[in-house]
């Protein structure tokens, strides 16, 4: 698949990782409200902003191929996700139980 430009992306990537590291500075060492919204601001940014994007998507696969494989990844994502929660929820239980009883 065609990329953006490397130097463009790598100039957003190390942007992004810098004001997400000061974003995070801010939320653990800020003393007031203006501090944390600078702070929620840098983390949201730049992915507001978005990675740069090639002027025209191409590649090897067709496009219905690749949204196949989406739409089954994200569905097989939701099934693992649901499946851990409920085992989470089930041993909870159980174990809150087994203290209380």
């Amino acid at each position: 698949m065609n990329a953006a430009d490397v130097t463009v992306r790598q100039v957003w990537w190390f942007a992004t990782a810098a004001a997400t590291a000061t974003g995070l500075w801010l939320i653990a060492f800020g003393r007031n409200w203006a501090m944390w919204g600078v702070a929620v601001i840098l983390l949201v940014a730049p992915h507001l902003i978005g990675a740069p994007e090639p002027d025209v998507f191409t590649g090897p696969v067709p496009t219905e191929i690749g949204a196949l494989f989406a739409a089954r990844a994200f569905g097989v994502g939701l099934a693992a996700w649901v499946l851990v929660g409920s085992f989470a929820g089930y041993f909870w239980q159980r174990e809150g139980e087994r203290a209380n009883g």
